[in-house]
């Protein structure tokens, strides 16, 4: 009777040992799943939703995207900053060599197409900022800044803006007239929908640092 009943519970073990591999194994197949998914989702679909408005005055895209879903965050590679249609006035063009989207609302993103990020991040941005030359005011190159970062931070909500390590080349037609280098801007507990101009992130914000070499 003892071995009979050390056979079936030695038997129940295995059983129960080898269901938990399997929902182990099925667990870890979904969670890579659901990350290729999304990933080949984000890849197909966030252009759009990026570019979703139609007052936007620039146009972004992308060459690839990688998505992270423990740590909520979306990586972008060789993203391109143009302006929608031709450009009238100071403009401005960029390439990002990284961004980084994070902690953003799953939920909004994928059942509603809403970007609703906590934090943006570009490192290494570069920036050509173009004045007309029969318009040379000194200001424009501002200017053009603070239309930039206004377009690109009223998308998706953003609390929370790095810009790393960016370098600027300003013409005015087709001669070099100044530069930037290694511009660092952090700014905080943004509030987009409260316009402010007057300020280099043309927001209401809690706290920015920035330094710059020129």
């Amino acid at each position: 009777g003892i071995s009979k009943g050390y056979f079936f519970t030695s038997f129940s073990m295995k059983k129960l040992f080898s269901v938990l591999l399997i929902l182990i194994f099925l667990l870890g197949f979904g969670l890579y799943l659901g990350v290729y998914l999304g990933e080949r989702w984000i890849n197909k679909n966030l252009v759009g939703i990026i570019n979703a408005n139609p007052d936007r005055n620039y146009d972004i895209s992308f060459e690839k995207v990688e998505y992270d879903l423990f740590r909520r965050v979306i990586s972008v590679n060789g993203l391109r900053i143009r302006p929608v249609g031709k450009p009238s006035g100071t403009f401005v063009e960029g390439e990002v060599a990284q961004a980084f989207l994070s902690s953003f609302d799953i939920t909004k993103l994928f059942f509603r197409r809403i970007l609703d990020i906590q934090e943006l991040r570009f490192y290494q941005p570069v920036f050509q900022v173009f004045i007309p030359v029969d318009t040379p005011e000194e200001d424009q190159a501002g200017e053009a800044f603070q239309s930039l970062f206004g377009d690109i931070l009223s998308r998706g909500g953003i609390r929370n803006f790095q810009l790393g390590n960016a370098h600027s080349t300003i013409f005015l037609g087709d001669e070099v007239i100044g530069s930037v280098i290694n511009l660092n801007i952090v700014a905080n507990d943004l509030s987009t929908d409260s316009v402010q101009w007057s300020h280099p992130i043309p927001f209401e914000y809690g706290r920015i640092r920035m330094s710059i070499d020129s």
